[in-house]
């Protein structure tokens, strides 16, 4: 048996309203802008420092959140829009990688596939 590709949502309003088996309530939902990708020696400090433009969920102290991931993703740029889909942890501005790919790129209206 052929074993079938998660369907992940492409925009900020399909994740939150849409019906998606690979989105709950513990899943992160955001729009923001690549800050810098942290190449960190140590896994648990690599990822992605992502400015929060819209979230669904508690309020972050700072705007920014970290997503951590064990390498850069190809197509995805400082500056970028990006849509972040992640798992929320117990720690309020640390988002992992859930079964959707946890950043695509948009424009800066939201829609998918931005430059």
């Amino acid at each position: 048996m052929i074993p079938t590709l998660p369907v992940c949502p492409a925009t900020f309003d399909e994740a939150r309203f849409g019906d998606f088996d690979t989105v709950d309530g513990d899943t992160f939902v955001a729009t923001g802008t690549v800050i810098r990708f942290v190449n960190a020696p140590d896994p648990d400090f690599r990822g992605y420092d992502i400015a929060v433009a819209r979230h669904d969920g508690p309020v972050f102290v700072d705007g920014v959140v970290f997503l951590r991931v064990p390498g850069p993703f190809a197509g995805i740029a400082i500056g970028q829009p990006v849509l972040v889909l992640g798992e929320r942890t117990n720690r309020r501005n640390l988002i992992l990688p859930g079964v959707c790919p946890p950043l695509q790129p948009i424009d800066d209206a939201g829609r998918p596939g931005g430059s």
